[in-house]
């Protein structure tokens, strides 16, 4: 089997990082639909970027001899701290780069996209905690219990609360996922599974009434959060790199991935010692906001 990240027995960083952008967008599929900002250049951890969050519209009633009135209504900014580092380090041995019976993509480029994911997810999950109100937050929720009735009962309470039906999103562990997923086994409802037979986001469909459904293994409880495009910003910079850093023998990528707008740098170097050794890091600087706290819902399990 030909390694394609090692096409000619040399490691293709430019391929490693397509791979790991690819990867990740099953993980953080869920910024599809949010506000983001990627810096295009280097910032440092601290630093902030204001991502464009849809403004609020309410229609106008107008009497035949009323006059017309202004409802232009321009998309606002929030500004967000680039707050937190999510890294992670593979070293790809110089023996593995020929072995043919070595899938490196498995291997290497899939593990660690799946770190990256839930590395960016669980700094998200902080902030969604963080952000959300106590009027919003239901406790000693039973997961094992969850079924298609709470889930289109929280679109009701959202209604009820009058959050924009724009740009719903629910994210949820996998303790929310599996009950779910055979209610609809049980009903003769397909599975959402890709051609190695492998579940895909949970085995749930992407969409489930007015909600994106993301499931993800990322959240350090069991915990599922409601929302909508106001609920949850993210911003991304490639981290600054010091002059120190770049050194000879060092190379350099920055990757986006126009889908989901993370941006990530790769940072590769061939060693010698203690053994030989591609050492490959990728890096992004994140941050999280909750820009309008009254359109989160947060279903916490049970302590």
């Amino acid at each position: 089997m030909p390694n394609t990240l090692a096409p000619h027995g040399a490691v293709s960083l430019d391929i490693i990082a397509q791979e790991i952008i690819f990867a990740l967008r099953a993980d953080l599929a869920i910024y599809r639909g949010l506000p983001k900002k990627f810096s295009e250049v280097s910032l440092r951890l601290g630093e902030t970027l204001n991502a464009k969050v849809p403004a609020p519209r309410v229609a106008k009633r107008k009497k035949a001899t009323a006059a017309y009135e202004n409802t232009a209504v321009s998309a606002t900014e929030t500004t967000i701290t680039l707050d937190d580092e999510i890294y992670d380090r593979m070293e790809l041995l110089g023996t593995d780069l020929h072995a043919s019976a070595i899938d490196l993509r498995e291997l290497y480029a899939i593990p660690s996209a799946q770190a990256m994911g839930e590395g960016i997810l669980s700094h998200a999950e902080d902030h969604l905690v963080e952000g959300a109100l106590v009027g919003n937050t239901t406790a000693n929720f039973n997961p094992a219990n969850f079924t298609h009735t709470d889930l289109f009962g929280i679109d009701s309470e959202m209604n009820l609360a009058k959050v924009a039906k724009g740009g719903r999103f629910i994210a949820m562990s996998e303790e929310y996922a599996l009950p779910l997923r055979m209610e609809r086994v049980n009903n003769g409802l397909n599975e959402n599974i890709d051609a190695n037979g492998t579940y895909v986001n949970g085995g749930l469909p992407e969409r489930i009434g007015n909600f994106r459904v993301h499931v993800t293994n990322a959240f350090s409880e069991p915990r599922l959060f409601a929302g909508n495009s106001l609920s949850l910003g993210v911003v991304t910079s490639v981290p600054f790199v010091p002059p120190a850093e770049d050194a000879p023998g060092v190379i350099y990528r920055t990757v986006n991935d126009p889908e989901t707008g993370i941006t990530l740098q790769f940072r590769q170097q061939w060693v010698t010692e203690p053994t030989e050794q591609y050492n490959i890091v990728c890096r992004v600087y994140v941050g999280h906001k909750v820009p309008a706290p009254e359109t989160l819902f947060y279903k916490k399990a049970a302590a």
